[in-house]
């Protein structure tokens, strides 16, 4: 539907508001600073290297995160 109306729902949170909870290899939790929510992620964090700007998006059906 998104791509119907030429638009994406996609969030940008700066390397400085969050920071990640890695709990096992494959879930753990995104805790945002600002407003102290803790969002439980399964699967891989996609990105390399250190901890860049957190990119959300919506796609298909379900939120991916991506860290540049």
């Amino acid at each position: 539907m998104e791509r119907a109306l030429g638009r994406r729902l996609i969030v940008i949170i700066r390397s400085d508001r969050y920071y990640v909870e890695k709990v096992e290899d494959y879930w753990g939790y995104i805790v945002l600073k600002d407003i102290s929510m803790r969002i439980k992620y399964c699967g891989k964090l996609l990105g390399s290297g250190g901890q860049g700007d957190l990119e959300i998006i919506y796609r298909d059906g379900g939120w991916v995160a991506t860290y540049q």
